[in-house]
């Protein structure tokens, strides 16, 4: 069981572009010692336009709480994928599971095969989560992050926030959600009894929060003095230049810190080519970065830097660093005649995807190594490169194109890996529960690059809004229906999630035109 013992306080740490008076009184709240909090308040809205910080504040509590085995949840949306709430509360229930094995076991005895395909929020809530609850002793602060509530589509978003109005008073009090949003899309959320709400916007004392986190930041580890070339002078430029959007200040501070890298030769450098040349608002920020990180890419080059972010800005779930590589290996490879046969991590040659990551460090989430999963950190980033008007040369397309190129690598992973007997099991006989290393051997079977293919091929090809007729590889289409499509199935089995395969044929009976 989760330690309860009162007085229980987080590390007081922060991510580097946190802001710290707002994250210091968020801590507070979470512990219920917030006396400006009303005490039947389990939300903690966070609202701001882009660039006031809502994520990094996120994303910092994110990391404290799952350092300390507290975090109950971590969900973030994206306005580019299909994925709506559906998805929501198996998460909570699953993240929670993992904290506490004896809630674990009151949900496997609460958990019927209706669970498994059901997209019902509210079922998903009660059985999930409200039922377990009454079994169990408090847990202590467990923490529930959603970042980028108004990300979610609006019809979803209300589905979601009417869901948690109805349902929220039977959660323990020990469970506290925190809730980012931009302020137009959460008028309902904020004028809920159970939400306590702080608006970044309204913070007089951003400008403070600012300088005082430059000065954290650029200070040399060995002497605690500020970097060399660097004064009191310099850093309120930087807070000038930020114009109160918190994030223009932390990308600054990365930048200048993050030094040996592609252009980066000093940190003096960084802070006159971004600051002292004039690069006021986030996107001539993006721009100057990108410009700085990509002046020597060929027009090649540039077009393998707009997929590799189309991929990452517009699929389904957050993809790692392996699986990038892993779709551009096919889309190197599948124009000729035979594909390469190996999806192992081993391969040699996969183009541009760590030149491009390494040199987005400072505004990609999840690079800690091959296998995290990647995320844009800011929503700014995200729309500057949607608006042609905004990013220029670094406009990375219609969406449409990214979805076909998506579903066209997806069926070309499938047709390659896809085989009989997937998790090379010696008895079909057998329940999948009587065999012991069952999920080792899933694992060693299906890789993350092909369950995601398996997922979701027919979302990115209805996203595409493509005809039959307009995709190119349509005969791929009728041969995985011919030769693969059985052992679809068994991935989708093995991996608990057939689910996928109605709606996945419904789609395909709808979109076919063949009778």
């Amino acid at each position: 069981m989760i330690s309860t013992r009162p007085g229980f306080e987080p590390k007081k740490a922060a991510l580097p572009g946190t802001r710290l008076g707002v994250l210091e009184k968020t801590r507070t709240w979470i512990n219920g010692t917030d006396e400006d909090a009303n005490l039947e308040s389990r939300a903690f809205l966070l609202l701001g336009k882009a660039g006031t910080g809502k994520s990094t504040i996120a994303h910092s509590l994110v990391q404290e709480f799952k350092q300390l085995r507290r975090l109950g949840a971590f969900f973030r949306f994206l306005s580019l994928t299909d994925i709506g709430p559906e998805h929501f509360f198996r998460t909570i229930a699953r993240s929670i599971a993992d904290l506490d094995p004896s809630y674990a076991t009151v949900l496997m005895n609460f958990a019927d095969s209706t669970l498994n395909t059901t997209t019902s929020p509210t079922l998903q809530l009660m059985e999930l989560l409200t039922k377990p609850f009454k079994t169990l002793s408090a847990l202590g602060p467990i923490v529930v992050v959603i970042d980028a509530l108004d990300e979610c589509p609006a019809d979803h978003r209300l589905e979601l926030i009417q869901c948690l109005q109805e349902n929220i008073m039977l959660f323990p009090k020990s469970i506290r959600f925190i809730i980012t949003s931009r302020p137009s899309e959460a008028a309902y959320l904020r004028g809920c009894s159970w939400v306590h709400t702080y608006d970044l916007e309204s913070d007089v004392s951003v400008d403070q929060d600012i300088h005082k986190f430059v000065k954290s930041q650029l200070v040399h580890s060995a002497t605690n003095q500020l970097l060399h070339g660097f004064d009191d002078e310099r850093v309120d430029s930087i807070v000038a230049s930020a114009e109160g959007l918190f994030q223009y200040a932390a990308v600054v501070c990365k930048e200048i810190l993050d030094v040996g890298s592609s252009w980066k030769e000093s940190p003096f450098q960084v802070y006159t080519h971004l600051v002292t040349a004039g690069s006021r608002g986030l996107d001539a920020l993006y721009l100057n970065i990108l410009g700085a990180s990509f002046s020597s890419f060929t027009k090649p080059q540039l077009e393998g830097f707009r997929q590799v972010m189309g991929r990452i800005l517009h699929s389904q779930e957050p993809l790692s660093q392996q699986m990038l590589m892993n779709f551009d290996l096919v889309q190197m490879t599948k124009k000729h005649s035979s594909l390469v046969a190996s999806d192992s991590s081993d391969q040699d040659n996969h183009g541009l995807v760590p030149i491009i990551l390494q040199s987005l460090g400072t505004l990609l989430g999840g690079m800690e190594d091959n296998h995290s999963r990647i995320f844009p950190l800011h929503s700014s980033f995200c729309d500057f490169l949607l608006e042609e008007t905004k990013s220029a040369q670094f406009f990375i397309g219609l969406k449409s194109s990214h979805h076909i190129s998506l579903a066209s690598i997806s069926l070309h992973i499938m047709e390659r890996d896809l085989h009989f007997n997937m998790a090379s099991l010696e008895n079909s006989y057998l329940p999948n529960s009587a065999i012991p290393d069952f999920e080792k051997r899933v694992k060693a079977g299906v890789s993350c690059t092909l369950l995601y293919t398996c997922q979701y091929w027919t979302t990115h090809l209805k996203m595409s809004q493509i005809t039959e007729a307009q995709f190119v590889d349509i005969a791929k289409i009728h041969h995985f229906i011919d030769v693969f499509l059985v052992f679809w199935f068994e991935v989708l089995a093995l991996e608990r999630c057939t689910n996928w395969a109605a709606k996945s044929l419904n789609f395909l009976c709808q979109w076919s035109k063949v009778s």
